[in-house]
C-alpha cells in the first residue's frame, strides 16, 4: 500500500512541484539570495520591497512574502541560491525526498516496526505531504530534524538531541516549547544542548545580519507573529485557537465585520490562557523524575501544535511523528483511530480535530495531574494572562481602527497602502489577482507599487517590476495609455511627481533623480522623497533622518526614531512622516515654520506612508492594526490644528 501511494504522489504532487516554482519555495530562495547578497533584513519582512526582490530573483507571477521566518529559516536554501529558481527547487524537492526516508527509518527504529508503517502514515495524510511537495514547502526537512532529536532523546544521547531541537527551534520555532519541557523534566544535558544551538546559531545570525536587524525581528515580527496577526488573522480555514477566538471577539471592517460578540479584552485574555494551559497539562500530567519517553513528548509535541498561532495544512506532516509513536504498543482499533484522526486534519485543517487528538495523546495521563501543583500553574497562568490582556487593551483603544475613519472599504480586502491623493480621488497599492495592483482594478503585466499623482489626477506614475527590473510607467486611465518613463537598466522605484505633474523624481540605487536632470548631490542611501508644492525641491529620507534639497537641512529634528516617508502638505505649511521605533511605524505630523510635531497614530502596531488631501486638512494612511503584518488598511484623519 505505501509503494502503491508513493506511485499515486510522484505521479501528482511530486511531478507538479518538480515542473513548477510555486509558493512557498520562492520565498524561502529569495531570501537565500537576499542573505547571500548581505541585503538588510528589516527589509525581508516589507511585502512590497520583497515582492520586487522576488521578481528580481526570477519569479515573475507569484505573491510572496518572508513573514513570519526567523532570520536563519532560509539557512538550509543558501547553498542552492546561487541557481535558478526551478532548479533549485528540485535539488530541495530530492533532499526532502531522502529526509522523508530517513525520517520514516528513525521512526521505525524507535517504535520497532516496519519502516514501511510511518511512510504509510505519512501517505495517508496525503493533503499535507503533497501540498508540501507541491509548494516546495520546509516541514518534511523540519519533521526530520525533529524526528532525530527525539531519536537522540530515546537513545541516552541527551546533549545531541537537545541540541538538534535548538537547530529547529532557531529555524523555525515550534520546538522552542521544549525549553520548558526540558527544563520541568530537569533533563539538564538536553537542555544544555539545545541553549548551545540557539546561543551558536544566535551568534551567527547576529554576525551575519547584525545585532539591530535581529533586535527588530523580535520587536516588529515575533511579537505580531506570535498573535497570529500575519496574512489573514480571521480566516476561517486556520486552524488555530487564535484564528477562532479572533473570529468571535474581535470587529475588523473588511476581514471580520460581524463578530460574535465584540469584546477584544475577552480575546486578549483568551488567547494566553488557552495556549499556556493547553501547553502546562500534558507537563503536570508526566512524572518529573522519570527520563523522557516517546509517548510524552509526542502529547507536548501535539500540544505544540495545538497552541501554535500559525498552522496550515503543509504544517500537519509533523503529527506523522506523534501519531507513529502512539500507534506504537495500542490495539488496533486505537490505532485506526489515530490515523483517521490524522487523515482528518490533513483534509480539513481544523481546532477540532486537532484538539481530539490532543486529547487522544494525554488518554491514561489525564490522572497524573495533581491537584495543588494545577492550581497553583493555573492561577499563575490566569495571572499573566489579566496582565496581558490589560496591556493589549491599551494599546487597542490607541490604534487608528478606533480613533479615525476607514477609507475605501471592501470586503475581504486584504491589503492597500501608498495613498496619493488628487482632485480626482484616490489612488493606492492593493493585492488582487494574485498580483500587486492600484485600486484593486487597475491591473499590469508585473508588480504595481508606490503609485504617484499631480493635483489634476492624471496621468498616474507609479513603479512596474517585471521580468527582472523595476521602471518607473505613467497610466492615465482616460486613454489607457501607458508609458514607460525610465530605462530598465536603472532599477528605478519610488516615483515622486510634483503637483503640477512637470518634474518627476525617483530612487535608482540609492540615489535620487529628477527625470531629464539626472542624480542629484545627496547623501545616500536615499529611502524615499517627495516634493515641495513649489515644485522646486524635495523633502528626502536618508540613514533615518530626513533633509531638504534646497540646503541640506533637516527637517524634523525634534522627533525621535527613524525618520522616513515625508509627505509636504499642498499649502507647504506641513510635513507628515513616518517614525520607527523599536519596529514599530507611526505617523508624526510637524508644523514646518514653528518645528512643532504631534504624533498622529499609536498601539504596537504599524501606520505609515501618509498623503495629504488637496485642501491640506487631512491625511490618509494605511495601519495594519487588528489586521495582518505588513498588510494594511486606509483610514483618513485631521491634521493637528494650531496651538
Amino acid at each position: 500500500m505505501a509503494v502503491a501511494l508513493a506511485t499515486l504522489f510522484s505521479a501528482s504532487s511530486f511531478r507538479k512541484g518538480w515542473t513548477q516554482v510555486q509558493s512557498d519555495f520562492p520565498n524561502y530562495y529569495t531570501a537565500a539570495v537576499l542573505a547571500r547578497q548581505h541585503l538588510p533584513l528589516e527589509r525581508f519582512y516589507d511585502w512590497p520591497w520583497f515582492q520586487r526582490q522576488m521578481n528580481y530573483a526570477g519569479t515573475e507571477r507569484q505573491l510572496g512574502s518572508y513573514i513570519p521566518q526567523t532570520p536563519l529559516t532560509m539557512i538550509p536554501l543558501l547553498p542552492l541560491s546561487g541557481l535558478p529558481p526551478q532548479t533549485a527547487k528540485r535539488i530541495w524537492l530530492t533532499l526532502n525526498l531522502v529526509f522523508l526516508i530517513l525520517s520514516a527509518v528513525l521512526l521505525a527504529r524507535l517504535t520497532r516496526t516496519s519502516t514501511a508503517i510511518p511512510l504509510l502514515i505519512a501517505f495517508a495524510g496525503y493533503e499535507s505531504l503533497a501540498s508540501n511537495f507541491l509548494l516546495g514547502q520546509y516541514y518534511v526537512f523540519l519533521l526530520f530534524l525533529i524526528t532525530l532529536a527525539l531519536w537522540g532523546l530515546a537513545t541516552a544521547r541527551s546533549i545531541t538531541g537537545g541540541f538538534v531541537m535548538g537547530v529547529a527551534c532557531m529555524l523555525k520555532l515550534y520546538t522552542a516549547p521544549f525549553f520548558f519541557y526540558f527544563l520541568w523534566k530537569r533533563q539538564w544535558r538536553a537542555l544544555l544542548g539545545m541553549l548551545a544551538a540557539c546561543l551558536v546559531l544566535g551568534a551567527l545570525s547576529v554576525a551575519w545580519f547584525g545585532w539591530h536587524a535581529n533586535l527588530f525581528y523580535v520587536n516588529y515580527v515575533l511579537s505580531r507573529a506570535s498573535e497570529n496577526a500575519i496574512l489573514d488573522p480571521y480566516h476561517p480555514g486556520a486552524g488555530a485557537f487564535t484564528n477562532l477566538l479572533r473570529r468571535t471577539f474581535i470587529a475588523e471592517p473588511e476581514l471580520n465585520p460581524h463578530p460574535l460578540l465584540q469584546a477584544p479584552f475577552v480575546f486578549f485574555f483568551l488567547r494566553p490562557f488557552l495556549t499556556m494551559a493547553v501547553l502546562a497539562v500534558p507537563l503536570l500530567a508526566i512524572r518529573r523524575e522519570h527520563t523522557p519517553s516517546p509517548r510524552e513528548i509526542a502529547w507536548f509535541f501535539v500540544a505544540i501544535l495545538l497552541a501554535s498561532p500559525n498552522t496550515a495544512s503543509y504544517v500537519f506532516i509533523l503529527l506523522v511523528l506523534p501519531v507513529v509513536i502512539l500507534m506504537d504498543g495500542v490495539s488496533r482499533r486505537w490505532a485506526l483511530a489515530l490515523v483517521s484522526l490524522y487523515i482528518l486534519l490533513c483534509l480539513f485543517p481544523t481546532i477540532w480535530w486537532l484538539l481530539a487528538l490532543y486529547f487522544m495523546a494525554g488518554y491514561g495521563s489525564w490522572r497524573g495531574i495533581r491537584l495543588r501543583p494545577a492550581i497553583v500553574v493555573f492561577t499563575l497562568i490566569a495571572a499573566i494572562s489579566l496582565w496581558s490582556a490589560r496591556s493589549h487593551q491599551r494599546s487597542y483603544n490607541q490604534e487608528p481602527p478606533r480613533m479615525f475613519a476607514s477609507v475605501s472599504n471592501q470586503p475581504s480586502s486584504i491589503y492597500a497602502s501608498s495613498p496619493a491623493i488628487s482632485a480626482t480621488g484616490l489612488v493606492f497599492e492593493s493585492i488582487s489577482a494574485g498580483r500587486y495592483v492600484l485600486n484593486r482594478t487597475m491591473a499590469f503585466e508585473g508588480q504595481a507599487f508606490h503609485p504617484s499623482v499631480p493635483a489634476s489626477g492624471h496621468p498616474i506614475f507609479f513603479e512596474l517590476a517585471a521580468h527582472g527590473h523595476s521602471r518607473i510607467m505613467s497610466f492615465d486611465p482616460r486613454t489607457n495609455l501607458l508609458e514607460g518613463l525610465t530605462a530598465e537598466s536603472l532599477d528605478a522605484t519610488n516615483p515622486a511627481v510634483t503637483l503640477s505633474g512637470d518634474r518627476l523624481a525617483f530612487i535608482s540605487q540609492g540615489q535620487l533623480f529628477v527625470r531629464g536632470q539626472g542624480a542629484l548631490v545627496t547623501p545616500h542611501p536615499v529611502q524615499d522623497a517627495a516634493w515641495f508644492p513649489t515644485g522646486d525641491h524635495l523633502a528626502f529620507s536618508v540613514n533615518g533622518a530626513i533633509y531638504d534639497s534646497r540646503d541640506g537641512l533637516l527637517l524634523a529634528p525634534r522627533i525621535a526614531g527613524e525618520q522616513s516617508e515625508p509627505a509636504i502638505s499642498p499649502d507647504g505649511k506641513w510635513l507628515a512622516l513616518t517614525a520607527t521605533r523599536q519596529g514599530i511605524r507611526h505617523i508624526w505630523i510637524e508644523e514646518l515654520s514653528t518645528k512643532t510635531a504631534h504624533e498622529l497614530t499609536g498601539g504596537n502596531c504599524n501606520s505609515d506612508a501618509a498623503a495629504w488631501e488637496p485642501d491640506s486638512q487631512a491625511v490618509i494612511f494605511p495601519s495594519d492594526c487588528t489586521r495582518g503584518l505588513g498588510l494594511p488598511s486606509l483610514y483618513r484623519s485631521s491634521r493637528p490644528q494650531h496651538r
